[in-house]
Parts: C-alpha cells; sequence; structure tokens
C-alpha cells in the first residue's frame, strides 16, 4: 500500500509501481553529462611518478626488520601472548637476513 502527494491510496502491485515512478521520476531528472575521452582523464594524479614508484618497491628484509625492532614493545603482544622484547631477547634472525 502506499499513497500519492494527493492522498491518493494504492494497494494493486501495479499501481504501486507506478506512483514510485512517478514520484522519483519529479525528484531525478536527468541532466546532460560529458565525460573526457580518455578514461586517465578521470582521475586525478595526487602522487609524482617517483613517489609512486618508492610506494611500489617491495622494501628489503633488512628495512622491515629495523621498522619491527624500532617500535615501541609494549604497544601488542604477540601471537604468542609475549611482547616483542621477550621475543628480542629469545629469538635470533637467521645469519643469511642480516
Amino acid at each position: 500500500m502506499i499513497k500519492d502527494d494527493e492522498g491518493a491510496v494504492f494497494t494493486t502491485k501495479e499501481d504501486v509501481g507506478m506512483t514510485f515512478t512517478k514520484k522519483l521520476s519529479k525528484i531525478f531528472t536527468v541532466e546532460p553529462t560529458s565525460f573526457p575521452v580518455t578514461p586517465d582523464d578521470l582521475i586525478l594524479s595526487f602522487i609524482t611518478l617517483e613517489e609512486s614508484l618508492v610506494l611500489e618497491t617491495i622494501p628489503s628484509f633488512k628495512h622491515i626488520k629495523e621498522v619491527l625492532f624500532s617500535m615501541n614493545p609494549w604497544k601488542v603482544l604477540g601471537l604468542d601472548g609475549f611482547s616483542r622484547t621477550i621475543g628480542n631477547s629469545v629469538y635470533r634472525c637467521p645469519s643469511s637476513c642480516q
């Protein structure tokens, strides 16, 4: 059941659909649009090519290790329930990763 702007009540599926479509047609109108010819013009570039290349590079294991070990050790417990400081003193990195 649906009521239109004049107060008329509609109960059949067809009448409800027509009333709903009529209401939405008043609210939403078609406007002319124009799109650039190439999709590249749709996306603004906020970073330079150099910045993009830096973001795409995979960091070395040494860099990952330095960043992880420089973090505050009391922030989050590891999967084993111990803080990272325990891990630093117990676990050692193999010589191949240093």
